[in-house]
């Protein structure tokens, strides 16, 4: 996690909470310039949620380019960010700066619009910001409701040579309860679920269809639990026993900006304490 709290009461109860979740706190910066920035979610009769901001300005909205330090990312996986803190503000250029240090260490880099209109006095602003950062993304997610404000156009097909641009490799589409869909420059994936309505991505050796029996209402988000309806694997990774097949799938690893391809098993789940 890189950010930064204000030296007071709701900044320490974030990074206490942050600590005892194991979410690494390293990175994160403390100032007495500002306090916390805060947000008020309430639920609507009708679901949709609801934001209030507190943060004129906030403690992060301060973090400069001048914090964020190269050593940082030099065994870093990837680096995942949205719009929130790039308006005007010295943020701004420490999102700049994490995403040039991330893509020069081989880093996966991700953006989420997560469009919040109510931070910004000038839409026309995000708009501008969002279609900066975006071409610095290798993935790019974004929602049906999001894709006509950023692009100027609410079909797909013709918004992707506008959002497969720069770094871009691949496009997250999100449609909320009728699924989502994944496009690169030259395959996209979308098949429709057969228990549930639900995507299948075509090229995976392995889909789970699952059925939300539960959500639970955390205010800032909702968090879901499902059962597994359905079990699709492609026969072709199938061993004679029936059983999915690694060695057939040829599984590969992701690690500082190259793919690997795995080795032969070497055991099982708890071979090295097995007597």
């Amino acid at each position: 996690m890189i950010t930064q709290l204000g030296e007071d009461p709701f900044g320490d109860k974030i990074a206490d909470e942050f600590a005892a979740c194991g979410i690494g706190c390293d990175y994160v910066k403390r100032t007495r310039e500002a306090n916390t920035s805060l947000a008020f979610v309430a639920l609507k009769e009708d679901g949709n949620r609801e934001f209030s901001f507190y943060r004129k300005p906030g403690a992060d909205m301060l973090m400069g380019a001048e914090d964020i330090q190269e050593s940082w990312f030099s065994d870093i996986f990837g680096l995942h960010f949205c719009s929130v803190s790039l308006g005007d503000f010295p943020m701004k250029e420490a999102h700049r700066q994490a995403v040039r240090f991330a893509s020069e260490a081989g880093a996966l880099v991700s953006f989420d619009p997560n469009l919040r209109f109510a931070l910004w006095e000038d839409v026309t602003a995000l708009k501008k910001v969002v279609q900066e950062f975006a071409p610095m993304a290798h993935v790019l997610k974004v929602s049906d409701e999001e894709l006509e404000f950023i692009t100027g156009s609410g079909d797909i097909k013709e918004a992707l040579p506008k959002l497969l641009t720069g770094n871009t490799r691949l496009v997250i589409y999100t449609k909320g309860s009728d699924g989502a869909e994944c496009y690169t420059r030259k395959a996209s994936a979308f098949a429709p679920g057969e228990k549930v309505k639900a995507p299948l991505l075509a090229e995976s050796p392995v889909n789970l269809e699952c059925r939300v029996k539960q959500t639970i209402r955390l205010g800032t988000h909702d968090m879901y639990l499902a059962e597994v309806a359905a079990v699709h694997a492609d026969e072709a990774y199938l061993d004679k026993k029936g059983r999915f097949s690694l060695d057939a799938a040829n599984p590969i690893a992701y690690s500082h900006g190259g793919y690997y391809q795995l080795g032969k098993k070497l055991g099982t789940f708890g071979y090295s304490i097995k007597k």
